[in-house]
């Protein structure tokens, strides 16, 4: 009978020394804090983000911005 071939790379992914010691000396608040923000830091966030503020930029270029009136909600 042979091992499955993911066997291997099952045992190197959940080895003990493969894994971080949890850090030392940051507090509670940093700890409270850094999971608080974690979400800011994803790619999908930032890219996000980006495409925000590309898209309000365009529209601010191409689309007159102006102060609107009350004759102008009126319907004629």
């Amino acid at each position: 009978m042979e091992p499955p071939p993911e066997l291997i790379t099952r045992i190197l992914f959940d080895a003990p020394w493969t894994r971080k010691a949890p850090a030392k000396g940051r507090g509670w608040l940093m700890d409270k804090l850094g999971r608080l923000f974690a979400p800011l830091v994803q790619p999908r966030f930032a890219m996000g983000m980006a495409m925000t503020i590309l898209s309000f930029s365009i529209l601010s270029r191409f689309v007159p911005m102006q102060q609107l009136r009350a004759a102008d909600l009126a319907a004629e």
